[in-house]
């Protein structure tokens, strides 16, 4: 059987093992493919290890493919993560997704249902809740008043929220596939507490970046793989966004962006750093995962209209295996993008997700490694 997971792996931790490991126990013959984020992630944020690192360490630790998910879908909201995500991992013909979540996959597929069976109202009141200043997330919670308590409170949590949409994907890309879902332990996606062995990914990168010790949490791996790096993180950027945003303030042609914003961003551009500038423009109609979201698609100008085109092309980029992986390979419909030599015969569109990826994994680099051009001429990562 072919399972499929949606991964970050930022980093890959404590509570990520025991989802591999727990598969592993429950189906022993299963091959694992990870759809995994690019350089940049669904924060808004550069990934604290380099994608190549991150796959190595999923492979090290039990999985058998990762593909990449091109940063055009990696940084953008929930409902176009899954999307890209569920469109990768059905093309290579994936038979079983499973995910993270707080809450039994029952009670997500009764929201869904219910969603769909009161999508007027639904839409109305959202639109409604939008006009009072709401955020979008905020707005569409009040606006499903046809769900119980039970249900409204699973929508509150993060992974839940992700879990709905992968859910939506899959019915729209391929009901065909099954789903199911591994219960998180220890803490939520997004806590700040932490048991003495398991932590949120929020959590460990807080620490890492105050200096504090984190190896509790983390597989020895990926802990020494953190020792090496240099550690990357949004504030960097932030020179490089203002310099965009003076030179042309215009934000219309990103997702996330709403009229009004640009101005939202000059009145608070004289913050002394990125986390004072995202905080002078939260508000409760824009949340600060939003407002990280729209600043990265300006700064590796990912437009709307792009990512809309791109969204369910057979983009199979591989970025790490072992020989049990391969072995699923030969039976795909699409050919498998491994470096520069397998883009010559694909799509104008395709080549223009690849000069993307060379480009986002620059800007990357240039607060990292140094290198440049190291996306597509660096080897896969092979276990034998």
């Amino acid at each position: 059987m072919k399972i499929g997971l949606v991964a970050e792996y930022n980093p890959l931790h404590k509570g990520h093992l025991y989802q591999i490991n727990k598969i592993k126990e429950m189906y022993p013959d299963g091959k694992i493919i990870v759809c995994m984020s690019s350089n940049f992630v669904q924060r808004g944020e550069p990934a604290i290890i380099n994608k190549f690192q991150r796959a190595k360490l999923a492979i090290d630790l039990g999985v058998d493919l990762v593909f990449e998910l091109p940063v055009y879908f990696s940084t953008q909201n929930a409902e176009i993560f899954a999307k890209a995500s569920i469109n990768i991992l059905n093309k290579l013909k994936v038979e079983k997704i499973i995910f993270g979540s707080e809450d039994k996959i029952e009670i997500l597929k009764n929201i869904l249902e219910k969603i769909e069976n009161n999508k007027d109202i639904y839409r109305e009141n959202l639109k409604e809740n939008l006009k009072k200043g709401y955020s979008y997330q905020k707005s569409s919670l009040i606006a499903m008043d046809f769900l119980n308590k039970i249900e409204k409170d699973a929508l509150k949590k993060a992974n839940n929220i992700l879990g709905l949409e992968y859910l939506k994907a899959i019915k729209k890309i391929n009901p065909e596939i099954s789903a199911q879902t591994i219960k998180r332990v220890g803490v939520d996606h997004n806590s700040q507490d932490s048991t003495l062995e398991f932590a949120s990914a929020s959590l460990i990168r807080k620490k890492i970046f105050q200096n504090k010790s984190v190896k509790n949490f983390l597989p020895l791996e990926t802990y020494e793989s953190i020792k090496k790096q240099k550690l990357n993180n949004l504030e960097n950027y932030y020179h490089i966004f203002k310099h965009q945003i003076l030179l042309d303030s215009s934000l219309k042609d990103y997702m996330d962006y709403e009229i009004g914003m640009e101005n939202l961003f000059l009145k608070n551009l004289d913050a002394k750093n990125f986390s004072e500038f995202i905080n002078s423009c939260t508000n409760k109609r824009y949340s600060s995962s939003r407002i990280r979201r729209l600043i990265l698609s300006k700064i590796l100008d990912l437009k709307k209209e792009d990512i809309k085109n791109y969204l369910y092309l057979p983009y199979l980029r591989l970025l790490a295996g072992n020989s049990k992986g391969f072995e699923i390979l030969k039976d795909l419909e699409y050919p498998i993008i491994t470096n520069k030599k397998n883009l010559k015969d694909l799509s104008p569109e395709i080549k223009a997700i690849y000069e993307k990826e060379v480009f986002a994994t620059n800007v990357y680099n240039t607060f990292s490694t140094g290198k440049l051009n190291e996306d597509y001429t660096r080897k896969i990562f092979i276990k034998k």
